[in-house]
């Protein structure tokens, strides 16, 4: 195991529910709702506290992986009269990108095995260019091509960096890096169902089930960047459960109301002490 990174995958079968061929994984009985969101918060050192999908009675088969990463900076970054951290070792450089021009790139230093780099380019460019100038960058110092203090801007101010002339005493070396970062925190929930080789993965898990399926495939992500180190995790599930049954025909009364002049709407609360107390009313003027 990685000393910082955990990973994990987990797969659980309802009760009564029969496979028509093996899969690659382990399935344990189908918890509660609560066993999936401790196994989540388990294996994510507490991040993420709740699994991202919802079983109900449909539900007949639940996938899931979990990945955590908690790397710490070799030495806390301090503040500066910005409210940025400021970073004074670790990589930085300025470098020349096929995919966005120029980009300024920060890594703080760490001992737990897990390089976490900034890149930022000038405003304008698209996010998908720079994540792929990013890919580029990165790609770029493992080979050896781009080195710590890189700077492939001539002698000139840009985007994201200025160069200024400063008075230096002793053996400081001929450039002086300072990168100013901030903290964040991000948390989201994205639906993967339609996202590439989620659907050929979901059919091969649907054909080992001898009902009528369908799948759903959801992840939890949380992120946070601070002076002490990167936090970030995110949990992945997959839900395989009974498709919807097709409604049966039969013939009723149909009652049409129409609310196309002005009404009033009201929402009363219900249950125990509340029973009955009036909560919103508005009066609608339809347009």
């Amino acid at each position: 195991p990685h000393p910082t990174i955990g990973a994990a995958v987990a797969g659980w079968l309802r009760s009564g529910v029969e496979l028509t061929k093996g899969l690659p994984i382990v399935l344990d009985p189908l918890p509660d709702q609560a066993g999936l969101d401790a196994w989540a918060d388990a294996h994510t050192r507490g991040l993420i506290t709740e699994f991202p999908l919802e079983i109900d009675a449909r539900t007949l088969l639940v996938l899931a992986s979990a990945l955590v990463v908690t790397p710490r900076w070799s030495e806390q970054l301090e503040e500066g009269e910005d409210g940025l951290l400021v970073l004074e070792g670790g990589f930085q450089a300025v470098v020349a990108t096929e995919a966005a021009g120029a980009v300024a790139v920060a890594c703080p230093p760490s001992e737990d095995g897990i390089s976490v780099y900034s890149v930022i380019a000038e405003e304008g460019v698209s996010a998908d260019d720079v994540w792929r100038a990013a890919d580029e960058v990165v790609r770029r110092i493992d080979a050896g091509e781009v080195h710590d203090r890189t700077f492939d801007a001539g002698q000139e101010d840009g985007h994201a960096w200025t160069v200024r002339e400063v008075t230096a005493f002793g053996s400081a070396p001929s450039d002086r890096w300072r990168s100013h970062l901030p903290e964040w925190s991000a948390e989201d929930r994205h639906d993967l169902s339609a996202a590439p080789g989620v659907a050929e993965i979901a059919r091969g898990v649907m054909a080992a089930v001898a009902e009528e399926t369908e799948a759903v495939c959801v992840q939890k992500a949380v992120a946070s960047y601070d002076r002490e180190g990167f936090k970030a995790a995110a949990v992945t599930g997959m839900m395989v459960r009974a498709a919807a049954a097709a409604p049966r025909e039969t013939t009723v009364r149909q009652i049409d109301l129409r609310f196309d002049r002005p009404h009033a709407v009201v929402a009363v609360a219900r249950g125990g002490a509340w029973e009955g107390i009036p909560l919103f009313g508005s009066w609608v003027t339809p347009a």
